[in-house]
């Protein structure tokens, strides 16, 4: 599992030649991680910080810039856009983010990271004027990743950051070796299918975008839809909801935390559920396909109110059913689609849904 107090990160300072300090925005992005993985025996070896993954997102940018002669001020956009790209994300990622919209909390990490880089308080505003970027260029760069109206957007959102995490996923050889060699010819594919200009880039050729995304689906399928990345997708969201319902932590409080400052707001019950490793805490016993069916169920959660009726919907997908026999009160808050219902009351169990794979699971201690 990856040490949630693990020292600073200084890959920064090593890499960056944009600042000469680690601001604020960036400092809290080594206490963020990817995802929830690092509680899983399958991702904890690909498990990094959002801090780490925007030095490998700059790296890109400077292998596919390099040798290039370009317009400073372009150049600096690129390299701070790499840096700033993240800036947005909560606690757990994704995770954290999930959980304030179960709570009918609008959140959207992008507009959130442009917010703090219109902020003139923050060290993000100081470091854009200080290199001669416009704040509001980078905020509108960080919220969008159109090629037609946003080629730097693209450039760094859509290439330099995918072959940074998949470099970083795969060399934790969480797939096939044969993917990390395969990335590799992708990238060089990239650089050469790149014509760059003074203050500017076309793509000759766009085959390579192709082969990142069959890259990345693989990546996905082994460890974001792992099932237990899943399940620990979900107890973290709603042990989020249940710090912030029960005054815990602040909506505000939490959209500067960390993993850590979350964390150890948690019961410890909870805490030690993730801990251990999600493997350790849970055995598939039963796989479940379904077609098309909708599960309602009552009961307690972590994630709202006592006593609450909640309709969970999907299409053609497939229900996991998760057993939490220590804390009966966390279930999956989740609405995708609408059919017909299969009914399960709450004394049989609790009911997850997961998009890739279908699993039964039961505490160990039940074994």
């Amino acid at each position: 599992m990856r040490d949630l107090t693990e020292e600073k990160n200084a890959s920064y300072k090593k890499t960056n030649n944009v600042a000469s300090k680690l601001i604020p925005e960036l400092e809290r992005l080594d206490g963020i991680s990817q995802g929830v993985r690092c509680f899983t025996a399958a991702g904890a070896g690909a498990s990094y910080s959002r801090l780490s993954h925007s030095v490998d997102v700059l790296n890109v940018v400077h292998e596919l810039t390099s040798g290039v002669d370009l317009k400073p001020q372009y150049k600096m956009t690129l390299e701070l856009l790499a840096l700033f790209h993240d800036i947005g994300h909560l606690p757990f990622s994704h995770s954290g983010e999930d959980a304030l919209r179960r709570l009918s909390e609008p959140f959207d990490h992008d507009e959130f990271g442009a917010g703090l880089v219109l902020n003139s308080r923050s060290g993000a505003h100081q470091v854009c004027l200080e290199n001669g970027i416009c704040p509001e260029l980078m905020a509108e760069l960080i919220r969008t990743n159109s090629e037609r109206t946003h080629p730097e957007a693209f450039l760094v959102k859509e290439i330099a950051d995918r072959v940074a995490y998949l470099r970083s996923d795969l060399k934790a050889g969480c797939v096939p070796p044969w993917a990390l060699s395969k990335l590799e010819d992708t990238v060089r594919m990239a650089k050469e299918s790149i014509a760059w200009s003074w203050d500017g880039y076309t793509l000759k050729d766009t085959s390579f975008l192709a082969e990142i995304l069959r890259l990345r689906d693989i990546k996905v399928s082994v460890l974001d839809q792992n099932a237990y990345n899943l399940i620990a997708h979900e107890v973290v969201a709603q042990g989020i909801g249940g710090l912030i319902n029960n005054r815990k932590i602040s909506v505000d409080d939490f959209l500067v935390a960390t993993d850590a400052d979350v964390m150890w707001l948690f019961d410890p019950q909870l805490r030690e559920l993730l801990l251990n490793g999600i493997e350790n805490s849970f055995t598939i016993i039963e796989e479940v396909r379904v077609s098309a069916a909708s599960l309602t169920t009552r009961g307690d959660h972590l994630g709202g109110r006592k006593d609450t009726k909640q309709l969970l919907e999907i299409k053609e997908g497939i229900l996991t059913f998760v057993s939490y026999p220590s804390l009966k009160e966390i279930y999956v808050p989740q609405t995708i689609a609408d059919s017909s219902p299969i009914r399960l009351s709450a004394a049989e169990s609790r009911c997850q849904l997961i998009k890739g794979s279908a699993v039964i699971t039961k505490r160990v201690s039940e074994r």
